[in-house]
């Protein structure tokens, strides 16, 4: 199993931290499928889907950093998707 519940728990603690200090104070879910780690906000975040998607790619990002300098892993392959319910519906329709 490549992502431990101990840095799952992690990056939920990181988010529940960051997401305040943009005045943001949406429900997520996290689920593990092998590699990647999904978190699904409840709603979105944002008006503009790019201004979201911008966001999600710079979190996604910063997250992974956090965890390879506190584990000091290389976390090679492991990747980290965040999207929101009303984004991801969007996109399919």
């Amino acid at each position: 199993e490549y992502w431990t519940p101990e840095q799952v728990a992690d990056i939920k603690g990181w988010l529940q931290e960051f997401l305040p200090l943009l005045s943001l104070n949406v429900p997520f879910d996290t689920a593990v499928d092998n590699k990647m780690l999904k978190i699904m906000f409840e709603q979105r975040l944002f008006d503009s889907r790019d201004d979201e998607r911008q966001l999600f790619g710079g979190l996604s990002y910063l997250l992974i950093q956090f965890l390879k300098k506190k584990y000091k892993q290389k976390l090679r392959g492991y990747h980290l998707l965040i999207s929101s319910k009303d984004h991801a519906a969007g996109e399919q329709s």
